[in-house]
């Protein structure tokens, strides 16, 4: 069982920062927006894009995701 140091010091393993400028092109396409409109989610999707700290390995994508779900912001 890990300390409670030690859990909180794995959950902060990378720091993540909203990138609010960043704008996803498949969002701007005709076809997929006619596809959302279709589907009733034209306005009910969104896709935000943050940069983190340090280096992604696969090995530690748990660690990311912990990660990514108990950042603060």
């Amino acid at each position: 069982m890990a300390a409670e140091g030690d859990e909180f010091r794995f959950a902060r393993t990378f720091s993540f920062s909203p990138l609010p400028m960043k704008k996803f092109s498949f969002l701007q396409d005709k076809n997929t927006l006619a596809l959302l409109m279709k589907w009733s989610m034209l306005g009910r999707i969104s896709a935000h894009s943050y940069s983190f700290d340090n280096n992604f390995c696969p090995h530690s994508s748990e660690r990311f995701a912990l990660s990514f779900f108990r950042d603060p912001e």
